[in-house]
């Protein structure tokens, strides 16, 4: 019995310790990932996004060939209803013309009769009693009265025709006029109508134009950070993303308020940049001067002011980034950008930036006595004169 419990202590005791070893060795942690790795999650979230993009650009493709199919639609009814209009219009003209010309036979019908009158009578004739004292006889008094009877009902019969002509005349008229203001208001609603569609295409050719340049964009960032992986892979410089020249940082803005290597009060030991001015104006835009990887960055200063005393903030550059652009020659390549406003949005470390590329927003953060940008360029590890490498 007491064998068995000595047994069994000893079984405890080592079960004991084997937990006590399991539980004492750390849980294995994720390595972090390798250059390559955050490369290649990059050229697959770039290649998903121009995917996205141009998946995009064919919707607004056919959007704009159903708008148009919807103008060309529009247009022929406009055309027909311009027809309409100037058929309405000559018939209108038509119609005025007769009108006047009924209206002038009218006018010379009454002057004929008058003239026809004034001839069958002498002077001082006209009424009945100077028809019978102007008859040379009784039978001369008859002819000229079923004369002048005859002229009148003749006359007579001749105006009412005209008259019945340019009522229906102008009863085409109204019609006509009718006719010309309902096609102008169609006229006027497919107008309206075709103005919106020109909106709606003007609008969508925006889009595709700023899909279309986001997509040339990317795919050359894509190409960049392809090659700057066939360079992680394989070995050498990467030459195709980073030829030893940098393009200027600020667009726009090309006065130095403090050139390399200035000693001021300021820089006592020595300037180990370029400050780049902006005429006292926050904001401009800052860009990457040549592609790279962001090593580090700071985003979290708030004191966007001239001060002649550090902030305490990103070690004096306040908010700023840093981009490693790899090897060229030999040499490694870094630039630095300091006292922005803020960084852009999208900006992180281990994100790769192409030429051009806004980075940030130049302000006074940091150790910084007004609104300019810190330009540095260091060269394994040795600053150097930014103008030395400006192409």
């Amino acid at each position: 019995m007491l064998n068995i419990i000595k047994k069994f202590s000893a079984i405890t005791l080592v079960f004991a310790l084997c937990l006590l070893v399991f539980n004492a060795c750390p849980t294995p942690v994720a390595s972090a990932k390798t250059e390559a790795e955050i490369i290649r999650d990059q050229i697959t979230e770039l290649q998903n996004k121009i995917n996205s993009s141009k998946a995009e650009r064919n919707e607004k493709n056919s959007t704009k060939k159903e708008l148009e199919a919807d103008i060309r639609d529009l247009q022929k009814k406009i055309s027909l209803c311009n027809q309409f209009i100037t058929a309405a219009n000559n018939q209108i003209a038509d119609c005025e013309r007769s009108v006047n010309e009924k209206t002038e036979a009218i006018a010379d019908t009454k002057e004929a009769f008058k003239k026809r009158i004034r001839s069958l009578y002498t002077s001082n004739t006209g009424s009945t009693i100077q028809i019978l004292l102007g008859a040379e006889s009784f039978s001369d008094f008859l002819t000229r009265t079923e004369l002048t009877k005859c002229i009148t009902a003749q006359d007579t019969k001749i105006v009412d025709k005209l008259i019945a002509t340019i009522d229906e005349i102008n009863k085409q008229l109204e019609e006509s006029k009718k006719l010309k203001a309902e096609q102008d208001i169609i006229r006027a609603d497919l107008l309206k109508d075709k103005a919106s569609l020109d909106s709606s295409i003007a609008a969508v050719n925006r889009e595709i134009t700023n899909l279309n340049n986001g997509i040339k964009s990317d795919e050359n960032d894509l190409k960049n950070l392809n090659n700057y992986m066939n360079a992680l892979l394989y070995g050498g410089d990467i030459d195709a993303v980073f030829n030893g020249k940098f393009i200027w940082p600020v667009p726009g803005y090309y006065g130095v308020s403090c050139e390399f290597d200035s000693h001021d009060p300021l820089h006592p030991t020595g300037h180990m940049g370029m400050d780049i001015s902006t005429n006292k104006r926050y904001g401009p835009t800052i860009v990457a001067a040549a592609s790279g990887t962001i090593t580090k960055m700071s985003n979290d200063c708030i004191h966007n002011y001239g001060k002649y005393s550090s902030c305490g903030c990103g070690n004096g550059f306040g908010n700023h980034v840093r981009i490693s652009h790899g090897s060229y020659n030999g040499k490694q390549f870094l630039s630095i950008y300091g006292h922005m406003t803020e960084v852009a949005s999208g900006m992180h470390v281990n994100k790769y930036v192409t030429t051009g590329q806004k980075i940030g927003t130049v302000g006074s953060t940091g150790f910084s006595t007004g609104p300019h940008l810190h330009f540095a360029i260091a060269v394994n590890n040795i600053y150097r004169d930014p103008r030395d490498y400006i192409k």
